[in-house]
């Protein structure tokens, strides 16, 4: 997206990035890793502390909260914190649940 199709908002009156977009009408995606298929299953929690400003860049860091044998399945739940350069605060804090069908 264009940097003009931005609008400034907020104290800093800089452009920033308004919305992530979860309503997408395919709700689970599916990649390959290592010869097994996993399923993006969806979020829990999510939040936004800090808006991110276009053109900074973010970085991502995932932790293992939970590991859960479903039988076809194995179910993680990682800790996700999305963190903007230039901001103390993350700009987006979520769990993420993924599916590994076996």
């Amino acid at each position: 997206m264009a940097l003009q199709s931005y609008r400034p908002i907020g104290p800093s009156a800089l452009p920033v990035k308004r919305a992530l977009h979860v309503d997408d009408p395919q709700p689970a995606i599916e990649f390959q890793t290592g010869g097994s298929r996993a399923i993006n299953y969806g979020l829990n929690r999510v939040r936004f502390p800090a808006a991110v400003r276009v053109g900074s860049r973010i970085r991502g860091r995932f932790s293992l909260v939970n590991l859960k044998d479903l039988g076809d399945a194995l179910e993680m739940i990682l800790a996700v914190t999305v963190d903007c350069e230039g901001s103390d605060k993350p700009c987006c804090v979520a769990e993420w649940i993924v599916r590994h069908y076996r």
